[in-house]
């Protein structure tokens, strides 16, 4: 039975609409149409009649197959049908063969339910054209239609299918064979597609698809069972089918799908219509998809409407997920034995990134009752030019780099629900992060937020002592970390662009009184309120008199803080410890209203021109040796090596660290560790004057001794 019939199986499969692409994929057929073969081959036509097939959880009925040119007599055409292997599939040659009428029935129970999920495929003139070696160049049919019944009943129609070079005898071979080690996948099939899509879902909802068009397929053989196997234990046995799906998804590529032009109908006086231009599924290969992705949604309904120009899932991967049901389902002991769940850390796929361009929603309140408090035609608008989040260097569920930019969010919420609220101002802001594994540090790059007309605020630093068990040790292990984790060192930068003369207009609004005359009277209580929250140390005073001073004359502040030793837990200062302990423990610099000053961002070192080019390279030299200096840390109490320690490095044009090595060893772990960390917390470094216009980066070579710090001069 692994064999039956497969050659049929293939036509009518191929050709499934969207809601059977699963049974497609899952026996790995294809519809396909057939060549035209040379004269100088065999060449006899015959035809079978009342043909039935069952296989699995489907049956399939023929009332009629023509074949035209055949290269094999009756009888082998006969002996192929029963048992269509790849050897024999790939000594057929025909011009044609054409199906009139196919219909396709398959049944699956429900779990937990009397009745079983039902679905009937009738197919109309599929044509195979052009079969060389079992490999048609071409299967199309008119259009199909089918009738769903289950839990939620459907019945759909299409157009013109197509699909073309579709392989027969790859596809018994890969149906019915156990994979080789190190085998790779076949092509199934090539470009393929379906016109004029329409569903009908519970009698009253419609749903129009203009065409789908689909990449070629490919796929090896399954590893721990055959792909018929498979298919039969979906029929009856879905939890041990489960078992298979990690080998299954790691089996099949494709290269990617379209569907173009939905729209909805929902019979619903307050919904008024929907559509999408483009649903695109990127290319799948090895449990990963490329991308998964909408373009020009738009939703209207009597309440308002969402618009969006595109949304896109990135590097969407599905390894971890499958493997842990996998794991999960062959495990299961059919006793009745229980079994784990897998740690939640190590079954969450895995995303790659977002993107979202022109958010456009529009909300109403206008059919709310008068006890919501809402005023009637109340309106509240979201707009938004884009958002991109990207996410890498995972450990188990945790991304441990992240980058999110929000760029131009604009929230207008009418000011009769909330008054003097800042209306449509937009709204950016950046997130970066990064942990270090090797020197145990997550650095803030970024972050910030900026908004028109208002200002901007910055933050910049780096957490010290993070380990690997912060993101996959156990609850208590993850305690204990974010218990021990310490504030390095810490920038804030704010630049007032006019939050501060708007929040003295409200202050004053509600006090009755004017902005500058509250101005005055909070200048005289100001600078003693911040004395004592902060405590009379230097470290205190120097930042109370910037921040009066920032107050008193609203343009830039800025606030640096560094810590020596490291061991101010970031516990202590989100829960609120004093503010005059906190400031002893570090080397504090307070600057407002500086020409100099600006918004932090991931590139943060200062420029000088200089038209020598040696007083360039020397001003280089130097600030990478200031800002290199800041961050080179002794690893212990343990006498210092005389050796020294060599570490090469690579930066690019803006000077981003590429790359580091060690690649002259003090003989001390710890001191070669402590080098290459001083190299990567002082990322980025201040970028090179000048660079060969052709070169990506450049290679530097820094020479550290714990003994002695004059001799450590980066060199090309």
């Amino acid at each position: 039975m692994k064999r039956r019939y497969a050659v049929i199986l293939s036509l009518a499969l191929i050709a499934a609409a969207p809601d059977t692409a699963r049974l497609t994929a899952a026996f790995g057929l294809s519809t396909a149409s057939l060549g035209w073969i040379s004269s100088a081959q065999a060449a006899e036509d015959m035809v079978f009649e009342n043909l039935t097939v069952a296989f699995g959880p489907a049956e399939i009925k023929i009332p009629r197959i023509a074949v035209a040119g055949s290269s094999l007599s009756r009888s082998e055409v006969e002996a192929l049908l029963k048992a269509p292997t790849a050897d024999a599939l790939a000594r057929l040659n025909a011009a044609s063969i054409v199906i009139p009428e196919l219909d396709l029935t398959m049944k699956l129970p429900l779990a937990g339910r009397d009745t079983s999920f039902t679905e009937t495929i009738a197919y109309r003139d599929i044509h195979a054209d052009g079969i060389v070696s079992g490999k048609a160049s071409r299967i199309a049919a008119s259009g199909m239609s089918a009738d769903v019944k289950g839990a939620m009943p459907i019945s759909y129609t299409t157009g013109r299918l197509s699909v073309s070079d579709v392989d027969f005898a790859a596809m018994a071979y890969v149906a019915t064979a156990k994979a080789q080690p190190g085998e790779a996948p076949r092509q199934l099939s090539g470009p393929a597609s379906i016109k004029a899509i329409r569903y009908k879902v519970l009698e009253n909802i419609k749903l129009d698809i203009g065409r789908i068009d689909a990449g070629a397929v490919k796929m090896r053989p399954l590893t721990r069972a055959s792909l018929s196997d498979l298919v039969r234990l979906l029929a009856g046995d879905v939890p041990a089918a489960a078992g298979y799906l990690a080998d299954f998804y790691s089996a099949f590529a494709a290269d990617g799908m379209t569907i173009s032009e939905l729209s909805i109908k929902v019979p619903d006086s307050s919904f008024r219509n929907a559509s999408l231009k483009r649903f695109r599924i990127g290319a799948i290969a090895n449990s990963r998809i490329e991308g998964l992705g909408v373009e020009e949604l738009e939703v209207n309904t009597a309440q308002g409407h969402v618009k969006l120009d595109q949304a896109t899932l990135l590097g969407f991967d599905l390894q971890p997920f499958l493997g842990s049901l996998s794991e999960i389902a062959w495990k299961i002991d059919t006793g009745g034995t229980a079994v784990a769940l897998p740690d939640w850390r190590t079954a969450i796929p895995h995303l790659g990134g977002l993107q979202l361009r022109g958010l456009d929603v529009v909300a109403s309140a206008h059919d709310l009752s008068e006890r919501s408090g809402v005023p009637p035609h109340s309106t509240t608008s979201i707009r938004l030019a884009g958002y991109d989040l990207k996410l890498g260097n995972y450990v188990g569920a945790i991304p441990t780099r992240i980058r999110s930019d929000l760029r131009d969010l604009n929230i207008a919420v009418d000011p009769t629900l909330i008054p003097k609220v800042a209306i449509a101002r937009p709204l950016s802001n950046t997130i970066d992060l990064a942990w270090n594994e090797n020197c145990k540090f997550i650095a803030m790059n970024e972050v910030s937020v900026r908004a028109t007309d208002l200002g901007t605020f910055s933050l910049k630093g780096m957490l010290e002592k993070v380990p690997r068990e912060l993101f996959d040790g156990t609850d208590a292990e993850i305690t204990s970390a974010a218990y021990g984790i310490t504030l390095g060192e810490a920038t804030l930068r704010l630049e007032d662009g006019g939050l501060v003369e708007h929040l003295l207009t409200l202050m004053a609004e509600r006090e009755s009184t004017t902005p500058d005359k509250l101005r005055a009277q909070l200048s005289g209580q100001q600078e003693g309120s911040l004395s004592q929250i902060l405590g009379e140390s230097d470290q205190a005073k120097a930042v109370t008199k910037a921040i009066a001073s920032f107050l008193a004359k609203p343009q830039n502040l800025s606030i640096s803080l560094k810590s020596e030793d490291g061991d101010v837990r970031l516990t202590d200062i989100i829960a609120g410890a004093d503010p005059k302990d906190i400031f002893e423990n570090f080397d504090v610099n307070a600057i407002t209203n500086s020409p100099a000053a600006g918004p932090i961002t991931s590139q943060d070192a200062p420029q000088e021109t200089f038209k020598d080019p040696r007083q360039a390279q020397s001003a280089w030299i130097k600030a990478m040796v200031a800002r290199l200096s800041e961050h080179k840390r002794y690893p212990g109490d343990r006498p210092a090596p005389s050796g020294e320690i060599r570490i090469e490095f690579s930066i690019d044009h803006d000077g981003h660290l590429v790359s580091t090595a060690v690649r002259q060893s003090s003989g001390d772990p710890a001191f070669d560790t402590a080098a290459q960390c001083m190299v990567e917390r002082s990322n980025p470094l201040p970028p090179p004057p000048s660079m060969d216009p052709d070169a990506k980066v450049v290679r530097l070579t820094l020479p550290v001794n714990f003994r002695d710090h004059s001799n450590m001069i980066p060199s090309r």
